[in-house]
């Protein structure tokens, strides 16, 4: 919905009182857990009960959750973002399994599902291209959770990481600056000639 210009002001000032900030805190605190596991597991009942009616092919691989919940910024007026990933790259299963999910949501449910009109192939590179700003993979099988997830964090370098870093950088400078010596060196060599 869109306010007009004259609320605009009103609204991101609202938005930025300690209640609003207090309500976010607290909604964090009592309730986002509590939705995203209820999710997570209406959608892992949801994934076999559909998957056993689907044609191999056809299947749910994963799915994957979105936005504010996937990262832990939700509030209490975010929607539960979520995109398929099926075995074709199909949105076939896209409708039947909202409804399942619907119907099989009944802890902490919140009425604001929003599901991605398409669905994603079973590519990992795909699925950790398209949403480098995170999220959480949701799969009954162990495997597609590991091949569909990534670490957004670099693993800190170990000691003899930095060490070799280290020797290699001291390596490069020494071999730069003796092959700039050694052109400068060569260039008043053969410049010497000319001056006497």
């Amino acid at each position: 919905p869109t306010l007009p210009p004259d609320a605009l002001k009103a609204k991101i000032d609202s938005s930025l009182a300690s209640e609003h900030l207090e309500a976010i805190a607290k909604w964090r605190a009592e309730r986002q857990d509590a939705v995203a596991s209820s999710f997570k597991a209406a959608a892992l009942v949801s994934i076999r009960e559909l998957n056993a009616t689907l044609p191999e092919g056809k299947k749910i691989v994963a799915l994957i959750l979105l936005g504010s919940y996937a990262i832990g910024q939700s509030t209490p007026n975010s929607d539960v973002d979520f995109q398929l990933v099926t075995q074709d790259g199909s949105p076939d299963a896209i409708a039947p399994f909202k409804e399942a999910l619907v119907r099989n949501w009944t802890e902490n449910k919140l009425e604001k599902l929003e599901a991605f009109q398409f669905a994603l192939p079973p590519s990992p590179e795909v699925v950790r291209d398209s949403f480098p700003e995170g999220y959480v993979v949701v799969s009954p099988d162990p495997r597609a959770v590991a091949a569909l997830t990534f670490e957004t964090a670099p693993a800190p370098p170990s000691t003899w990481t930095r060490v070799r870093g280290k020797a290699f950088e001291w390596f490069y400078t020494a071999w730069i600056r003796a092959w700039f010596l050694g052109a400068t060196l060569k260039e008043a060599l053969s410049l010497a000639p000319l001056i006497r």
